[in-house]
C-alpha cells in the first residue's frame, strides 16, 4: 500500500531534508516527489522503504 502524503512528509521532515535533498536521496525528479508529497501522485512502496532506510542509517552514522 503506497504511504500516505503526510507520512512522506513526516518522514522527510524528521530526516531534515528538503523536497529537493529527499528526491535526490530516491533518484527522483524533484516535481516527482513534490507530487508525492501533495497526494496527486502515490509514491510506490518500495521508494518509501529505500527513503526510510537511506535517511535512518545516515542518522545512525551521524551519531
Amino acid at each position: 500500500m503506497p504511504p500516505a502524503p503526510s507520512a512522506i512528509r513526516a518522514a522527510r521532515n524528521a530526516a531534515g531534508l528538503t523536497q529537493a535533498q529527499a528526491a535526490e536521496t530516491v533518484s527522483v525528479a524533484i516535481s516527482t516527489w513534490r507530487k508525492w508529497e501533495a497526494g496527486t501522485h502515490r509514491m510506490p512502496p518500495p521508494s518509501f522503504e529505500m527513503f526510510l532506510l537511506k535517511t535512518q542509517s545516515k542518522r545512525i552514522r551521524e551519531k
